[in-house]
């Protein structure tokens, strides 16, 4: 429960933190801007926003649209040809008009007809323009409205045909209003047009891009600014219930699961131990808490920053625990803080590298070069990111460098400036040691070792020749000789509970074991890993150490007895071979390969008094263990693997030497 209780509150320490230091500047949103207004902080945008039209400004628009939205007509052939030409055939032949003369005013009247007549009010009444649609059989076709032929055009032409027939004005007047137009509108197909128009429009007035001031500190805001702050977030506690809080929200949520899910699958003993967790996340909180005060402070500045104190967590996490595992939270902070910045993706890019970078030189920190060599790779990485991103893609090219660049350089400095300063700090705070923390291991009597040269002399022995080949091994493969050395001389402090389980601390032919079937020694042997880890988790050894003494026998099988099962089983299939292996893991580092190497050869050569046999044993052991595979999962290399089979050769040779047979008479004391 208590665990449980733990792991909820560091995460909603982690919301609280985000949320404090990367939500807009609550004087914005909490209080009612007004126009003249001055405000004494820089109002930097985060992310685009549009800006919508007006409703008015929308209506207008929307207006001229269909003012300039040409009609749709259709020309009636029938009308001319069966009801006018009819009627006015009639009406002229009643009027004594000759039926030459009837023919022609038709015929005239008929093209007019043919080209299309209309009502100019009735087009005007739906259009300003002159840019018309007719429709016909073959399809739509623009014309302009004015290649067609007016109605009060046809009525004067026609009244000037009949004036030489003296007919009367009121019978010309009444002949005309047979008249009429034969365009029609087509509302429908205009409706199709307008509606196209009009779908077609964006109704976006401005667009503010990420990363613009809006608010000028000093300045007084206007009235289209506060129209733009009502777009930019609601106001009051309407803005934690927006949508983009709530997909924030959501995402930071992903990932946390995501947090969780590494840790437990890569990271058990973080899981399994509350110190390491509180570790884990202070280190990332602080980073993240102190990348969002430098942020606000630029903003308030007018500069938008793309430099992250990712470099504090990602050496701290390499240092504590796996470069794997600071690459990964590297990553994972990158994309939190890109959620909440104006280009996501150049900030993404930009931390990851410096992470990565960070991870790739900081793990050794025996080095005093490390710091300031991993600060100078850091910032290079980063830099050279920005500098890629910056002049291969358009959307980047107005940030500027100078000030891009000397951020990056200046938080790569700073990040692990802290951690120099600060891990000492953390190493007693947490109870997590590092390697530095090995020297003083070594220099001091450290009470587990004088447990082991007390309780099981012979075991101590053997791990004092173990840390010097384990030390000299590094040393020569570029490892960390001074963790291997003490893994050496702690690799096995499990045998301090039951020292007389083991050969090399029994000082007559009579063994324990004797008494025990094979599985049960197997077990008693076996179990000095599991005593070790749980006596140095207890003694707060560093991890690393621990970690080998987990994994210095892999996940071997203790053959003597093993072989002793099956001398003795009725079905040798009958015998379970997990039952006489190791629990592992196998290692995963070089020095807990080295040790692990060191105590099989250390092992295997102690009764060795012949100095020609050593090289051909060290040689055996090395390639048997290589081909069980108990190596797969560590660095190193055939040269790493011959390079150490010749070091432990010279170092266990140098532990042979011809002793005198016969001693002369006299004082003895210079012999042997």
């Amino acid at each position: 429960m208590s665990k449980i209780l733990t792991r909820t509150f560091l995460v909603l320490l982690f919301f609280a933190v985000f949320f404090f230091f990367f939500a807009p500047d609550s004087q914005f949103f909490y209080s009612t801007p007004v126009v003249g207004q001055v405000f004494e902080n820089n109002l930097i945008v985060d992310h685009d926003i549009e800006i919508p039209m007006t409703d008015s400004d929308i209506f207008s628009l929307e207006e001229d649209v269909e003012k300039l939205t040409p009609v749709f007509v259709r020309i009636d052939t029938l009308l001319w040809s069966l009801i006018i030409e009819e009627q006015l055939l009639e009406s002229l032949r009643a009027e004594g008009i000759s039926t030459r003369h009837i023919n022609g005013i038709l015929g005239q009247l008929s093209n007019y007809y043919n080209a299309g007549v209309f009502s100019l009010d009735h087009i005007r009444s739906k259009y300003d323009g002159t840019d018309i649609v007719l429709l016909t059989d073959k399809g739509p076709s623009d014309i302009d409205l004015y290649s067609l032929n007016e109605i009060s055009e046809v009525q004067t032409a026609f009244s000037q045909w009949l004036a030489p027939h003296n007919i009367g004005d009121e019978n010309v007047d009444a002949l005309a209003l047979y008249l009429l137009p034969n365009i029609s509108l087509d509302d429908s197909a205009r409706a199709v047009r307008l509606d196209n128009n009009l779908s077609a429009l964006s109704y976006i007035d401005t667009v503010i891009v990420a990363g613009d001031t809006l608010i000028h500190a000093g300045k007084p805001i206007s009235e289209n600014t506060i129209r733009y702050l009502t777009h930019l977030a609601p106001q009051g506690m309407g803005f934690f219930l927006s949508l983009g809080v709530i997909s924030i929200l959501l995402f930071l949520l992903f990932i946390v699961l995501i947090v969780f899910i590494y840790i437990k699958t890569f990271m058990p003993d973080v899981w399994k131990f509350t110190n390491q967790l509180l570790l884990l996340c202070a280190v990332w909180l602080l980073s993240l808490a102190a990348t969002g005060l430098v942020w606000n402070l630029s903003i308030k500045a007018g500069i938008y920053l793309y430099a992250t104190m990712v470099s504090f967590g990602a050496a701290f996490t390499c240092i504590f625990f796996k470069r794997r595992d600071g690459m990964f939270f590297s990553s994972v902070f990158a994309l939190a803080l890109g959620i909440t910045h104006p280009h996501p993706f150049l900030l993404v890019v930009i931390t990851a590298a410096a992470g990565f970078f960070v991870c790739v030189i900081t793990w050794d920190i025996t080095k005093r070069s490390t710091i300031p060599k991993g600060a100078a790779v850091s910032a290079c990485g980063s830099i050279a990111a920005f500098l890629l991103i910056r002049f291969s893609l358009v959307p980047f090219t107005d940030i500027p460098i100078d000030s891009t660049v000397v951020s990056l350089i200046g938080a790569s400095i700073i990040g692990l400036g802290a951690v120099s300063v600060l891990l000492p700090v953390f190493e007693k705070v947490f109870g997590m040691y590092t390697v530095l923390s090995f020297v003083d291991i070594l220099k001091a009597d450290h009470k587990l070792l004088l447990a082991l040269s007390e309780k099981a002399p012979g075991t101590w022995n053997h791990s004092q020749l173990v840390s010097e080949l384990a030390k000299q091994a590094a040393l020569v493969i570029n490892a960390d000789d001074t963790l291997a050395s003490a893994g050496g001389l702690f690799h096995d402090i499990g045998k301090i509970s039951t020292p007389e389980y083991f050969i090399e601390n029994q000082s007559s032919d009579d063994s324990p074991h004797d008494c025990l079937s094979p599985e049960e020694s197997a077990r008693k042997i076996i179990s000095h890993v599991r005593n070790g880890v749980s006596l140095a988790e207890k003694a707060k050894l560093p991890r690393r150490l621990i970690e080998i003494i987990r994994q210095h026998h892999g996940t071997g099988t203790t053959l003597y007895f093993y072989n002793k099962a099956l001398e003795s089983a009725v079905d040798p299939a009958d015998v379970n071979r997990t039952l006489y292996q190791y629990g592992g893991p196998k290692p995963d580092s070089l020095e807990s390969a080295i040790v692990l190497l060191a105590d099989q050869a250390a092992s295997a050569t102690k009764n060795t008094i012949e100095k020609e046999n050593i090289r051909d044993t060290v040689a055996s052991v090395i390639n048997n263990i290589d081909a069980e595979g108990q190596l797969d999962d560590c660095q190193l290399t055939r040269k790493n693997l011959k390079e150490i089979e010749e070091v432990f050769s010279n170092i266990l040779e140098g532990k042979i030497y011809k002793r005198i047979d016969h001693y002369p008479e006299g004082d003895k004391s210079v012999a042997d």
